[in-house]
């Protein structure tokens, strides 16, 4: 694999479901019901991500050029990796008296984030919680899937043939909507669904579809056979977000 698509995966994927879990999950939002912090995550090579957590509330942005509360700058990727893994300490680039943000609070919410997408052997979630791991591992896949496509050099091979436009995906029973925006074979997540000039749609059936094919656990053309699954559109970005589907799968595991 390679270390500057994991890193921008933890990024922009997994850490950045920290706001679809505090927005969807009480025990998350309790958590940092108390907060009020800007923090800014540096890393050679990738985008930077600030997240911003207010009393209760979290959202996910592009630095502006104001000044966050906290930014933690690493000096590579695999730097950024180990902290992701529990293994390295960030270095604070300014406003290294808010680092006890990090130590409490975010480290709790991701120790939540953690609960849910790898829920511990023998431990069994509520209906409320499952209903939550489905909705935080799509938004985690199909965002890992834009950075794969864009930082992944298989996955930049894939998107290549990509034509312009947006991918679709959706439960319509739950209300679930996620769209993968293609301009110029880069990939942008959606998390809210927003689009234009949407050209091919994975529609499931069922939240139980989503998530079986979510964690691998069956086969997608023969789920398309039992129309569980309909895909429409432009074959070239469904087959290739297949593709890069697979890529995802070896990198969140």
């Amino acid at each position: 694999m390679d270390t500057r698509t994991m890193a921008s995966i933890n990024l922009h994927a997994v850490l950045r479901a920290c706001v679809p879990l505090v927005e969807n999950d009480p025990v998350a939002r309790e958590i940092v019901k108390d907060s009020n912090i800007s923090v800014r995550f540096d890393i050679p090579g990738i985008e930077p991500r600030t997240l911003i957590f207010d009393h209760g509330t979290a959202r996910s942005e592009a630095p502006g050029p104001s000044k966050p509360d906290l930014r933690l700058g690493f000096v590579s990727p695999a730097h950024f990796n180990s902290m992701i893994a529990g293994k390295g300490i960030p270095v604070p680039m300014w406003g290294a008296h808010r680092m006890g943000f990090l130590l409490g609070p975010f480290t709790k919410l991701t120790d939540r984030l953690s609960y849910i997408l790898q829920t511990p052997e023998g431990v069994t979630l509520t209906a409320e919680e499952e209903e939550l791991k489905t909705f935080l591992t799509a938004n985690v896949a199909f965002a890992a899937l834009c950075e794969v496509a864009n930082t992944d050099p298989v996955g930049q091979k894939i998107a290549h043939g990509m034509r312009d436009g947006a991918l679709i995906v959706e439960v319509p029973s739950e209300g679930i909507k996620f769209a993968c925006q293609i301009k110029d074979h880069k990939l942008t997540f959606s998390p809210d669904g927003s689009h234009t000039d949407p050209n091919a749609w994975m529609t499931f059936d069922s939240k139980e579809t989503f998530r079986a094919v979510l964690d691998g656990a069956v086969d997608t053309y023969a789920i398309i056979g039992q129309d569980k699954l309909v895909m429409s559109g432009v074959i070239l970005n469904i087959d290739a977000a297949n593709k890069m589907l697979g890529r995802v799968s070896r990198y969140l595991a």
